[in-house]
């Protein structure tokens, strides 16, 4: 919540597309940490990379979210959270799929190494323990990357242009929260 509140201060200092780039980019960033992580890493400072991970998102979620929803219609913008949020759920059930699949299949890869350089040719705890962690950091470097490329699309985001469409929903001389005028025929 706290990193939430601080995202939306800085869209409108910043603009979208250093909120994104900053926010997916440092994600990713943090994301690569994990790489690090082995059997042996201490649990606070696991909760600490968790905590990293969680501050950075916010910044990059709340610029796509504003670029989205800004320049609607509030009547518009209860349909349109019920695509983005269906969409983003999609997107993170595939995200999460894609991951456990390179974990699990990286594990394989790596224990059939170490098996086939053991001289017996058979899987030792130590073997089955080291390839699961190292199938691990090969998920979570997978996730670094998805993360940066996400950062790197905020680059194609033109803030004048996001700014320009989020004033178009206020017609001109019409001050925030004051009536709108009476259109003839059109309800809104």
């Amino acid at each position: 919540a706290l990193a939430l509140f601080f995202a939306a201060r800085f869209y409108t200092r910043v603009g979208p597309r250093r909120l994104m780039v900053f926010g997916f980019g440092l994600a990713g960033l943090v994301l690569v940490l994990f790489v690090f992580v082995d059997r042996t890493t201490a649990a606070l400072t696991i909760m600490f990379l968790l905590a990293l991970r969680g501050l950075t998102t916010p910044f990059g979620f709340t610029a796509s979210q504003t670029i989205v929803y800004g320049p609607l219609d509030n009547a518009q913008q209860g349909p349109a959270s019920s695509i983005y949020n269906t969409g983003r759920q999609v997107a993170s059930s595939f995200g999460v799929a894609l991951l456990a699949t390179i974990q699990v299949n990286r594990y394989h890869s790596h224990l059939a190494a170490a098996v086939s350089a053991a001289p017996g040719r058979v899987a030792t705890d130590t073997m089955m323990s080291h390839a699961q962690v190292l199938g691990f950091h090969d998920a979570f470097f997978v996730s670094a990357v998805l993360m940066a490329a996400a950062g790197l699309l905020g680059f194609c985001i033109n803030d004048s242009k996001a700014r320009t469409a989020m004033r178009k929903h206020l017609p001109v001389g019409r001050a925030p929260g004051a009536e709108p005028e009476t259109v003839p025929g059109r309800s809104d």
